[in-house]
């Protein structure tokens, strides 16, 4: 069977991070294949301000186009909103029966998944892999739940988002090609 990670996430603007983190997951545990799965909007960051859709799924395309064993699953753009998790993860194994879906997850949202609707049956049925993105404060110890011990990235696309009229300061933290679109086609 084919070991897929799930790597949920706004991707507003995807960065090297994401991308880093990615190819961490791919040669650092037993995955097959890494699908990045944008979410339309996360029904803990309502408030947030994101690029449209069809942009962050370009610039994600962009970003991955060299790249073996990631792709692209953009399902969760058709399913209804706001959309957690558990459905993905239900529709997802609905359309593929024969591939084991795991989840790819950073550490700052392994503190809140006990507020995710239906935490306890994701942390049951799915392997959740964690990248550090800060010092944990409150592990959930499970069989299920593994930590890794990948690199932190410190970047963080909302502020990539407020510094975009600062071309120097965001140009280290974007695939070029990402930067021209972003320059060319939204700011």
């Amino acid at each position: 069977m084919i070991n897929i990670g799930l790597y949920f996430g706004t991707f507003s603007p995807v960065h090297i991070g994401h991308i880093n983190i990615a190819n961490y997951i791919l040669n650092n545990t037993s995955l097959d294949k890494v699908w990045i799965v944008p979410s339309p909007k996360s029904p803990f960051k309502i408030n947030d301000k994101i690029f449209d859709f069809s942009h962050r799924v370009k610039m994600l395309e962009i970003a991955t186009s060299k790249m073996h064993n990631i792709s692209i699953c953009n399902i969760e753009k058709d399913l209804p909103k706001p959309n957690y998790t558990i459905n993905t993860l239900n529709t997802l194994k609905k359309r593929y029966p024969d591939l084991n879906f795991n989840i790819v997850m950073g550490s700052d949202n392994i503190e809140m998944l006990s507020k995710w609707e239906r935490a306890k049956d994701i942390i049951k049925n799915y392997t959740i892999y964690v990248y550090p993105r800060k010092k944990i404060t409150k592990k959930i110890v499970n069989k299920n739940i593994i930590y890794l011990e990948a690199p932190i990235y410190t970047i963080s696309s909302s502020k990539i988002r407020s510094n975009l009229n600062n071309k120097e300061l965001i140009k280290k933290k974007l695939n070029p090609l990402v930067l021209d679109y972003l320059k060319n086609k939204i700011n």
